[in-house]
């Protein structure tokens, strides 16, 4: 979709919702996993151009707020469509 996947619009009777199911999967992470020393973020094709940095980002300044810094935190981008452009 024209939304790289984050966004929850229709097309053609298609209707994703990438972010809101990212960030309820986050928010379930850091419920049962208060204490992590690694976390991967991964993506293919359009999924790979935003949402893997985005995430590592946003993981890694909740484990930082929350007082138990991440030591590793990865983003893997298989095919991310902006580099293609």
């Amino acid at each position: 979709t024209p939304d790289i996947y984050m966004g929850s619009k229709g097309i053609v009777k298609r209707y994703h919702s990438g972010g809101i199911n990212a960030n309820a999967v986050m928010d379930w992470v850091y419920k049962n996993f208060p204490d992590l020393e690694s976390l991967l973020f991964t993506g293919c094709g359009a999924g790979a151009a935003v949402a893997p940095p985005l995430f590592a980002a946003q993981a890694s300044q909740h484990y930082q707020d929350e007082g138990k810094p991440l030591k590793h935190i990865y983003a893997l981008m298989d095919s991310p469509s902006h580099l293609l452009t």
